[in-house]
């Protein structure tokens, strides 16, 4: 992705910046460059359910189920109820997370990490990375990986009753990403830290304009929620 490769590209002096692997193709420029940067391309150790994590697992749909008995208040919480099920409670799913978090833990726990930066802090692999480097005490940034427009709050970033935010601090792009923070009414440190990827794009080619005049929007898959 090109904001890693910006990152890469300005990492200072006596840090080792940490990279899962899979997140990347490994083309022979990209791993050379790790290499010659001394990054470490790190992977995801094994790891699987024990009859423990299965028993807590059949106790987290046991409390779904028993709290479902009442009926919904009202259509947004039956179609909330189903969106659970769907996604979350049904077809291997929640299995699937545990392991992804077991595997994450291990790793954080193998690694002497001094910082945490993920891209967005409500994609649900990140909001696992996040989750087990707090329990390690290991502080988080973020740096957006796009433009962000809407004002939902999350509690990553605004924190909620029941604790303070993941984020430590926000890596801006620049004004707009500090005004909008603020919209969101949240109180995070902000560090103006420019474009991760406006180097990478200044020094790729550009191709010429169509001799008809007609342009195209490409849009991202990215949704901004």
């Amino acid at each position: 992705p090109l904001t890693a490769r910006g990152l890469l590209a300005a990492t200072p002096a006596g840090v080792q910046p940490v990279v899962l692997a899979r997140h990347h193709d490994k083309t022979l420029p990209f791993v050379w460059d790790c290499l010659k940067k001394g990054v470490l391309l790190a992977r995801l150790p094994w790891a699987r359910l024990t009859r423990a994590d299965r028993d807590a697992l059949r106790a987290m749909r046991q409390a779904f189920a028993e709290h479902w008995r009442s009926p919904a208040a009202d259509p947004v919480e039956e179609a909330l109820r189903e969106s659970v099920r769907t996604f979350v409670l049904t077809n291997g799913k929640l299995e699937g997370k545990a392991i992804e978090t077991k595997r994450v833990s291990k790793l954080i726990g193998d690694l002497t990490l001094a910082r945490i930066i993920v891209g967005d802090s409500s994609n649900p692999f990140n909001r696992i990375i996040l989750e087990i480097g707090a329990i390690h005490g290991i502080p988080a940034d973020e740096l957006l990986n796009g433009l962000y427009l809407s004002e939902q709050r999350t509690d990553a970033r605004c924190g909620d009753a029941f604790r303070p935010p993941l984020i430590a601090r926000l890596l801006s792009w620049g004004p707009h990403d500090e005004r909008w923070l603020r919209r969101l009414g949240s109180s995070l440190p902000v560090r103006r830290v420019g474009s991760p990827i406006a180097d990478v794009l200044r020094r790729q080619t550009v191709p010429a304009p169509r001799a008809d005049g007609r342009r195209a929007l490409v849009l991202p898959l990215h949704i901004d929620r």
